[in-house]
């Protein structure tokens, strides 16, 4: 869900400063990192 969120956010928001975008860019690959190494206990 937090992939999902992030990826909204930042296509409702374009005029959010680039500062913004690149904690919402983190915050999506950090999210897409833990996803992929819990998915070898599934």
């Amino acid at each position: 869900m937090g992939i999902i969120k992030g990826v909204k956010l930042l296509n409702q928001s374009p005029e959010a400063s680039d500062e913004v975008k690149d904690i919402l860019n983190g915050f999506i690959s950090f999210q897409e990192n833990s996803i992929n190494r819990l998915k070898k206990f599934l």
